[in-house]
């Protein structure tokens, strides 16, 4: 009600919110899920469209505020990288 007309969830569980409005039972704005980010921790891309998910985030990392995964730590090859862009203009 603020004047969003559209917004992308880059990592967030919105497919409930995103269900309800598409379905007309809550006014809001178009949005655009990603589901859980993806890493090499959690790969679970095919879920997170099954769910509605209507872009993927790849995080290369973990992030600075990871536990499990060290900053300094590659974790996705170059070729593996560039796979995933391919699959995501696919």
């Amino acid at each position: 009600m603020r004047g969003f007309t559209s917004v992308r969830d880059v990592g967030g569980p919105s497919f409930g919110l995103k269900r309800a409005i598409d379905e007309g039972l809550l006014a809001g704005p178009r949005i655009w899920p990603a589901g859980a980010t993806t890493s090499q921790t959690f790969q679970a891309v095919r879920e997170q469209l099954m769910k509605g998910a209507g872009q993927i985030r790849v995080m290369a990392g973990d992030g600075v505020a990871s536990d499990n995964d060290p900053i300094d730590v590659s974790q996705y090859t170059e070729d593996e990288l560039n796979a995933a862009v391919q699959a995501a203009e696919a």
